[in-house]
């Protein structure tokens, strides 16, 4: 039923599968298996203001300088504007509450047949990795599939391709980060 598609599907996310056996008159088995860690997976290495994130090389079709000037708000999303496209990214920097650079770099590519764009300020350089998928009790930020251990020791996030590429995802993203307002308060406590 719908939900042995959504166990394969979060099966499959972290390189796993799972088998359905079934005896007449005995029952049906339900087998998954998960791998400890992913074989080694080649990842972008971004950096997002002062955050060091990852994002599967894979995905990944073209780089394009991003200035201020091209980019717009509308309906809720945030778009590049090309002389030939338009582009709805996800600004990771906003996301992630960094402060971005003025000149970004726009990433584009797609994954399971959807676009994928998203703005960081740098690519730091490429490394083949081992990417351990999220436990369910650390998985709180639902844009990281795993956690990917660089050549220098250094833990880094790995983005999930799949999430950042939903349209409904880029719908619900803050058009404009909120400001703050600190406002002093007195309080009066009275103990009878």
């Amino acid at each position: 039923g719908v939900g042995l598609d959504v166990v394969a599907s979060a099966a499959n996310r972290v390189g796993g599968e799972v088998f359905l056996t079934t005896e007449p008159g005995k029952g049906t088995t339900t087998t998954l298996e998960v791998p400890l860690a992913r074989r080694g997976e080649a990842v972008m290495l971004l950096r997002v203001g002062q955050l060091r994130l990852a994002l599967p090389s894979a995905v990944v079709r073209r780089a394009t300088r991003l200035d201020p000037s091209m980019t717009v708000e509308r309906d809720g999303r945030t778009i590049a504007r090309f002389p030939d496209r338009l582009v709805p990214f996800v600004p990771l920097a906003r996301l992630y509450a960094q402060p971005a650079r003025d000149r970004q770099l726009l990433l584009e590519g797609a994954v399971s047949g959807q676009v994928l764009a998203v703005a960081v300020d740098d690519v730091e350089g490429e490394q083949e990795v081992l990417v351990r998928p999220m436990t369910r009790k650390v998985a709180a930020d639902r844009l990281l599939e795993g956690v990917a251990l660089l050549a220098s020791g250094e833990p880094v996030g790995v983005l999930a391709p799949a999430v950042l590429a939903q349209r409904e995802y880029l719908r619900a993203l803050p058009v404009a980060r909120e400001r703050v307002l600190i406002k002093k308060v007195r309080v009066l406590l009275v103990d009878d």
